[in-house]
């Protein structure tokens, strides 16, 4: 028998400003729920686990995660958080920035700071898929990704490809370093905002139509430079491509 999440969802009960890791996290309440009961997931009880909701592009519950009071965060079985994910602060606003973050502690932090609408995407895997799906369905918003610290060339990508911007933690911070690890340093809103207002805009292309070259000395490095796509993931610029394909097979 399938595991019933929505169930669980619905049977769970509204979490308050009480509940220890919102504390830990100077966190919000809002739209979260709490489980009581015996469940267990992967041998983990979930008695008292926080539960954030996962919700698909329409807006309908897709899984959710579960932040047990001790112990690590479980996803509810079966339930996929590819494309899911939970707004905190409103749906995003023409001309603003929503800040897009790997895990609910950081959106609450960006929203807090900021007054604008923050994302949970779940993982760092799906952050490329949520901005793609925010870039499409609120075009005029500025999407602007939130870097836990080493992962700031992925968001420059990001940020890149939907027309955003990325911002990064403090330099020296250690791996993994996330925006509320640093509102819990500083322990001051007004220094998270300015952490956020430093975002950083990748250099846009040079669309002058003349080819760009490299010595083979710029292409000699460790980590080689980061690859720029005129169409991504498909045809990277500073190449010679060739598209090919039998005849009658619908080229055109």
């Amino acid at each position: 028998q399938a595991f019933d999440f929505a169930a669980v969802w619905r049977d769970s009960e509204a979490a308050t400003h009480d509940h220890p890791y919102i504390k830990r996290k100077l966190g919000l309440a809002d739209g979260l729920r709490v489980y009581r009961g015996d469940l267990m997931l992967n041998g983990q009880a979930l008695d008292g686990a926080l539960l954030v909701p996962a919700f698909d592009a329409d807006g309908k519950l897709q899984s959710w995660q579960a932040i047990p009071p001790a112990g690590d965060k479980r996803n509810a079985p079966g339930a996929s958080m590819r494309g899911a994910s939970f707004i905190v602060g409103g749906a995003p606003r023409d001309g603003e920035p929503v800040y897009l973050c790997e895990g609910v502690g950081q959106a609450w932090s960006a929203h807090q700071a900021t007054g604008k609408p923050a994302v949970v995407c779940f993982g760092a895997g799906n952050v490329e898929t949520i901005a793609r799906q925010m870039h499409e369905r609120h075009p005029k918003a500025r999407i602007v990704i939130v870097c836990d610290a080493g992962k700031e060339r992925d968001g420059e990508r990001i940020a890149t490809a939907v027309g955003g911007a990325w911002v990064a933690m403090p330099a020296g911070s250690a791996a993994n370093f996330d925006l509320n690890d640093f509102h819990k340093q500083v322990r001051a809103l007004e220094a998270v905002a300015e952490l956020l207002a430093a975002e950083r805009v990748p250099e846009p292309a040079d669309d002058d139509g003349r080819p760009q070259y490299a010595s083979l000395t710029d292409l000699d490095t460790d980590p080689p430079p980061p690859r720029r796509w005129v169409i991504d993931q498909w045809l990277p610029a500073g190449t010679v491509v060739a598209l090919f394909g039998g005849g009658g097979i619908g080229k055109s």
